[in-house]
């Protein structure tokens, strides 16, 4: 095995056949197998966290010195920041700052997330994926740097996706600049940004979203009462189309 080695989450098996790319149930096998003395590991899309966990623990059994690429500067977004409740749902690390108004994240794609329990088609990345990354990344910069101390709930009022070429499974950093912002309001933000993905420097999707922050105690009353409106006119419409076919 090559000394520079590419893991992918083992859904991504069509990737994986490409020379110096496996999967973490081929590499435990070679690790096992003793065809490793050392190599570097580079983490690519699909890896969970309990897979580094256990790689780690084999290759020291095994007396295999591997070395995480990526692993260490790359922690998974709490669930706070990216508002998912199971881990494996949370796509990106925690976001840092770039410079004013520019923040940077990687794209951390476990395998078993929500997104990912179909199939998988080719050697690329779902789209979906991304845009769900990146509405994780604005959520993220939002309750770690612009609204850190309120009990936020955001609404998102435009996304636009521009996918510039096929994304991989490969480490991918994430830019998020935030273009224009308005808080003249204490109980609500409103922002426009740009997510960028770029994978070995280029940008291979970039998304651009306006959205509206809220405060979730003042604004849930509000949901609530939308529901129940739109829920009485739905009961509605259909006793109309029932009185129509009787």
């Amino acid at each position: 095995m090559s000394k520079n080695v590419i893991l992918v989450g083992d859904k991504f098996a069509t990737f994986a056949q490409q020379e110096n790319v496996t999967t973490p149930l081929a590499f435990c096998a070679a690790l096992e197998d003793g065809k490793i003395d050392a190599c570097n590991l580079i983490l690519g899309q699909g890896v969970s966290d309990a897979w580094v966990a256990h790689i780690t623990d084999l290759a020291a059994q095994t007396n295999a010195k591997v070395t995480l690429v990526n692993s260490v500067s790359a922690k998974r977004a709490s669930s706070k920041s990216c508002h998912k409740v199971k881990r494996q749902n949370a796509l990106i690390s925690e976001p840092q700052v770039l410079r004013n108004n520019a923040f940077g994240a990687r794209l951390l794609i476990d395998e078993d997330c929500e997104l990912m329990g179909d199939h998988q088609t080719g050697h690329h990345l779902q789209g979906m994926l991304l845009v769900e990354a990146a509405r994780q990344m604005f959520l993220a910069v939002i309750e770690r740097y612009l609204r850190p101390k309120q009990s936020n709930y955001a609404v998102i009022n435009h996304l636009n996706s521009t996918f510039q070429s096929f994304a991989f499974p490969l480490s991918t950093d994430i830019e998020l600049t935030v273009e224009t912002r308005d808080e003249d309001r204490p109980d609500r933000g409103s922002y426009d940004v740009q997510v960028v993905f770029l994978q070995n420097g280029s940008p291979v999707t970039t998304i651009d979203t306006r959205f509206t922050v809220f405060d979730a105690q003042r604004l849930a009353p509000k949901e609530a009462a939308m529901a129940q409106a739109r829920t009485q006119d739905c009961i509605a419409m259909a006793d109309k189309e029932l009185a129509v076919a009787v």
